[in-house]
């Protein structure tokens, strides 16, 4: 009797001294850098490339792709091609690093293999694709 008295004692203080960490839905820059973060390449075309670091302190994404390199204007504005990033509800939102609008736009992705592989929506990169069920996988490289 006296250890049940005493289960019910302990139970319900250990369960009141554990503390809960506050979770968001979406994992922060810092949670999500540590596997996104890194230089990918395009599966079905090696020549493009996917730079996932920060830029003025904000998770960003810049596609390097082969028609970019190859535009004679496109070097002077990387901008156009360089993306804030968060995630959110197993989506990634995207908008563009100068962007005065602070609303994401979401696409699907999906880890194949996680920190290595990943699947995105190509209009998340390539907005002005018009193809908004064609997908892009890339893989890791650094």
């Amino acid at each position: 009797m006296c250890r049940f008295l005493l289960l019910l004692l302990v139970v319900p203080v250990m369960m009141l001294s554990c503390t809960k960490s506050s979770t968001s839905a979406s994992p922060s820059y810092d949670a999500a850098s540590d596997v996104f973060r890194g230089t990918y390449v395009k599966v079905d075309s090696r020549a493009d490339t996917l730079v996932v670091s920060a830029t003025n302190g904000k998770p960003s994404l810049f596609f390097n792709s082969k028609a970019y390199r190859d535009n004679i204007t496109a070097p002077a504005h990387p901008e156009l091609q360089t993306f804030e990033y968060e995630f959110k509800d197993g989506k990634i939102g995207v908008r563009s690093i100068n962007s005065q609008i602070s609303s994401f736009v979401y696409y699907d992705f999906s880890w194949v293999v996680t920190g290595k592989t990943f699947r995105i929506q190509a209009m998340a990169i390539q907005p002005d694709l018009n193809a908004s069920t064609t997908f892009c996988t890339f893989e890791k490289i650094q």
